[in-house]
């Protein structure tokens, strides 16, 4: 799909680069993409599968910004953290949080360290 609405849903997060030219969005289309803003019309990487079954579920880049990260938030089941290459956009590390779904994610950047919101509460 082309422009920043997502096909399937609504648009959960939108979250800039540190430096503006870049930005990162995951849609209640099951994708998180990330964008050129100085040439917005298509993505520069997409990745697809990643189920978005609630608004607001977040996304973020590392504090280096070397890697993206998402959760999925699920009807039924566990939601994963997922974190891609952001020169790739491939996965490279993915793991259940228990029962429920991911809801908000944060990458502190003086930490360097992963909080997740979950809607089972932990």
């Amino acid at each position: 799909s082309s422009g920043i609405n997502a096909e399937y849903g609504e648009t959960s997060c939108l979250k800039f680069s540190a430096d503006g030219t870049r930005l990162l969005s995951r849609g209640g289309d099951d994708t998180m993409k990330l964008w050129d803003v100085r040439k917005i019309t298509e993505p520069v990487f997409s990745a697809d599968g990643l189920e978005n079954a609630f608004e607001g579920t977040g996304c973020c880049f590392s504090p280096d910004e070397k890697f993206v990260m998402t959760g999925t938030s699920v009807k039924r089941g566990s939601g994963d953290l997922v974190f891609f290459d952001i020169n790739t956009f491939h996965p490279v590390y993915r793991f259940a949080v228990g029962e429920g779904s991911v809801a908000s994610v944060l990458w502190h950047p003086k930490l360097n360290q992963v909080v997740a919101g979950c809607s089972n509460g932990i």
